[in-house]
């Protein structure tokens, strides 16, 4: 079985890349220095405005979809067509309601004690409200596999010439950390996924958590040069309608302490949503796998 290809939400940019930097380990002291160090929460308030200005409405029920579509390849693979009953197992599993509560409070508990008001001046205004629509649109859009075709296609070309454009994708992607720090949520999400097959009695006799550790870590490459390329591909699609000059301003907001907290806030929160998110849909395709074989 192939491990689970989770994207991960990148902020203040809503990227995302396949599997692949950080393991559960690394995560979780991550999580504990920073509760540590900032104790209590964000205000509900603040939250609440940051919720909007990311378009969560407008994002969430995007990622059911790519959750969905991606539970019908993994079933696939495994056993032909998907039935229905599994369908909706993994459309409840992706619940928008529910993932945007697991958000609200990882957010709130990992932006205690930061201002959040440079934050919402970017996100609210322009020209960092029409770059959030156009993540969102771009992320819907990519749900079509020939648009995501078309998109790599693009990105090839892209990165094989030198333009103002892709120096600034760069320089997001850089300032972002885009691409080590998908790799890492990926590789937490897939051993959380392979974990739970595991635990599910779906693996094969005599499969150890260090097998899994060790498949997870020759794939790692791989991983990487996957992340890069949805990455490319999603941002030059995304942010194409969009100005150099406003692509630089959402460059230089990053790169402000107000853009690295978030940025830091958004990985912990959707690393944690998709660990819990790929455990629950490993253990769901055990109890499938192994009722088939009864």
């Amino acid at each position: 079985m192939r491990p689970v290809c989770i994207p991960v939400t990148a902020g203040p940019v809503i990227g995302s890349a396949p599997p692949c930097g950080l393991l559960r380990a690394a995560l979780a002291a991550l999580l504990l220095l920073l509760s540590a160090a900032t104790a209590g929460a964000q205000p509900q308030a603040g939250i609440d405005a940051l919720i909007a200005a990311l378009r969560f409405d407008d994002l969430l029920p995007v990622l059911r979809d790519e959750g969905v579509a991606h539970g019908a390849a993994l079933w696939q693979d495994e056993l032909g067509g998907a039935p229905a009953t599994w369908t909706a197992e993994v459309a409840a599993i992706h619940d928008p309601v529910r993932m945007e509560a697991s958000l609200r409070a990882s957010l709130g508990a990992a932006l205690a004690g930061v201002d959040l008001a440079p934050v919402l001046a970017f996100l609210g205004t322009e020209p960092g409200r029409a770059l959030v629509r156009l993540e969102v649109s771009a992320r819907r859009a990519m749900l079509d596999p020939d648009v995501t075709d078309a998109a790599r296609a693009t990105a090839v070309r892209e990165r094989g010439a030198t333009s103002s454009r892709l120096e600034l994708v760069e320089g997001l992607i850089a300032a972002n950390d885009l691409i080590e720090s998908n790799v890492g949520a990926a590789l937490n999400a897939n051993l959380a996924f392979m974990s739970a097959l595991l635990a599910g009695g779906a693996m094969p006799p005599g499969t150890t958590e260090a097998d899994l550790l060790r498949d997870l870590w020759a794939q790692e490459d791989a991983i990487r040069a996957a992340t890069a390329e949805w990455a490319y591909s999603y941002l030059l699609l995304a942010y194409a309608p969009a100005s150099d000059a406003d692509l630089a301003s959402y460059v230089a907001f990053s790169r402000t302490p107000a853009g690295q907290a978030l940025n830091r806030a958004l990985f912990l929160a959707f690393g944690g949503l998709y660990d819990t998110i790929s455990a629950e849909m490993g253990a769901a395709m055990a109890r499938h796998l192994l009722s088939r074989a009864l």
